[in-house]
């Protein structure tokens, strides 16, 4: 099991809310706010001139569990996304040791 975590621009977020909550390979996702700065030389359609000037990007951060092979096919589906995290949406994958409910 993994834990796939994804920042993009808080206007996406509903977005990549629908593509999570239909996908069944999605065990659980949670979503949290999150502000950062991120300087890759993409545009973003999503920053707005106030998120230029303020150097802060509203921004939402996703932890995704999945199982490994379906990663692959989840990131290039974001990757090919435009109303998604075009530009300078990011993501990372971290072993989990142990997960389970409560």
């Amino acid at each position: 099991m993994k834990c796939l975590s994804i920042v993009i621009h808080e206007a996406a977020r509903e977005n990549l809310v629908d593509q999570l909550s239909s996908n069944p390979a999605v065990r659980h996702w949670q979503v949290v706010q999150a502000q950062g700065r991120y300087t890759s030389g993409h545009l973003n359609p999503f920053e707005t001139t106030s998120d230029k000037v303020s150097g802060n990007i509203p921004r939402v951060r996703f932890d995704i569990l999945i199982d490994e092979q379906h990663i692959p096919p989840i990131v290039e589906l974001l990757r090919m996304c435009k109303t998604c995290v075009k530009g300078r949406g990011l993501y990372w994958v971290t072993d989990l040791q142990d997960f389970g409910e409560f």
